[in-house]
């Protein structure tokens, strides 16, 4: 509370609260410097969070607070239903793939000044997947419009993702409006864990890619 109430009286046009979020790596890290990290009360404290600050922010996602009249772009993954990274170790999305780059800047720079790209994995995610993750980011981001959706998909959300949206609504994790499906409460805890659990398993795959490197390609 003494940090929130820092923040209040430096009163910047951003506040991101992110939860911790720890590859196996840096949960090693975390456990040999400080010990064993429980997250018993992260709930709660995310709840003091939103007390503290939707008066004087706008909550652009689970995790990001705008001063009000400042609105800004915070996850481009939220704001972009496609996106390129450019670089090595960078990831892009189109069309369904989940593209990665290759960790060795060596192999990079190489493949780069022959005139190719420096893509070294790829994997295509089903309909239903990207269903998914459409919705999650979503709801991450503040709503997910039902018309947009079903443009984008060809299909009502309800028949794509009628278990989903079941297990959503019984949990009183979303409510709807004008068409549009927004988070509750307890859906911005649900989506902030959900994403978090995202970046981790990106970062884990950063991990294991940079663990098959010799020291000549890093």
């Amino acid at each position: 509370r003494r940090d929130l109430e820092i923040i209040k009286r430096l009163s910047p046009t951003q506040v991101t609260a992110y939860p911790l979020m720890s590859s196996p790596s840096v949960k090693s890290l975390i456990k040999r410097s400080i010990g064993d990290i429980s997250l018993d009360k992260e709930a709660t404290l995310y709840r003091v969070i939103l007390e503290e600050l939707l008066g004087e922010y706008n909550q652009i996602s689970s995790w990001a607070f705008s001063k009000k009249g400042d609105d800004i772009i915070d996850e481009y993954v939220v704001n972009h239903d496609e996106y390129v990274g450019i670089g090595s170790g960078s990831f892009s999305f189109l069309d369904g793939v989940l593209y990665t780059n290759t960790f060795s800047l060596k192999e990079y720079a190489t493949r780069i000044e022959s005139g190719k790209m420096g893509l070294s994995r790829a994997r295509k995610y089903g309909r239903l997947s990207q269903m998914q993750y459409r919705l999650m980011v979503g709801l991450f981001g503040g709503g997910v419009h039902k018309e947009s959706f079903s443009r984008q998909f060809k299909m009502p959300i309800e028949v794509g993702l009628f278990k989903e949206l079941l297990f959503l609504r019984c949990a009183g994790a979303i409510r709807e409006k004008e068409g549009v499906l927004y988070p509750t409460l307890k859906g911005k805890y649900l989506f902030l864990s959900m994403m978090k659990e995202f970046y981790i398993g990106m970062d884990t795959v950063r991990e294991e890619s940079r663990a098959r490197l010799s020291s000549e390609d890093m």
